[in-house]
């Protein structure tokens, strides 16, 4: 639960930021929301527990998409906008352990590294 906790006081943190850096006051959530300010600035200070449904109101009003409101100030990116230099960076690395005898261990390497020489392998 404290997990919880914690995630839930940071992204009240971020839209209290985000906001603030915004200039939008609590008021002007609370009526995009359609609820008292009172009631807002509780959720605000996580006496009410802020729903899905309200955070992506929240988001929305705020002019942002419910990720960044997670994550802020990092601001999520969709990986087929990204630039080929920064996607090479995000392609994901992957391990794997196969047990085999010593002469399907060779025809694997083989396969892997297109019948290229091996023996840096096998130092």
């Amino acid at each position: 639960m404290k997990t919880d906790r914690h995630f839930s006081s940071k992204v009240l943190a971020n839209i209290i930021k985000i906001r603030n850096d915004k200039r939008i006051t609590q008021l002007d959530i609370a009526a995009a929301l359609d609820i008292d300010m009172s009631t807002y600035s509780k959720i605000e200070s996580g006496k009410i527990a802020l729903s899905v449904d309200r955070l992506a109101k929240i988001a929305s009003f705020l002019g942002i998409d419910v990720v960044d409101v997670l994550y802020w100030p990092v601001k999520y990116v969709k990986y087929d906008t990204l630039a080929a230099r920064d996607k090479s960076n995000l392609r994901p690395k992957v391990t794997v352990q196969i047990e085999l005898n010593e002469e399907k261990r060779e025809k694997i390497l083989e396969l892997i590294f297109d019948g290229k020489n091996l023996d840096v392998l096998n130092d």
